[in-house]
């Protein structure tokens, strides 16, 4: 469909799809890392903490010459931390 649509050579093509494959991949292994930082409280007795929370919808503006690969990069790193 890559090939058709964006008259990329193929072996291209299959390039980009693997290398969205490898940032899966990639990506799947970070959502295991996902640490947050904890600030000392400057007030006696409170416990201060940062939560993740997903923000909603995201925009995703890729150029024309690797859209598979370049949205990826953008899409996963978002769908592993909660979006």
């Amino acid at each position: 469909v890559l090939t058709s649509e964006m008259g990329k050579v193929i072996e291209e093509g299959r390039g980009e799809v693997q290398e969205a494959v490898d940032m899966a991949f990639y990506m799947a292994g970070e959502g295991r890392r996902q640490f947050g930082d904890t600030v000392p409280s400057e007030l006696r007795n409170k416990f201060a903490m940062s939560v993740r929370v997903p923000i909603g919808v995201a925009g995703l503006i890729t150029p024309w010459n690797f859209p598979i690969a370049i949205a990826s990069w953008k899409s996963l790193p978002a769908l592993v931390t909660g979006n």
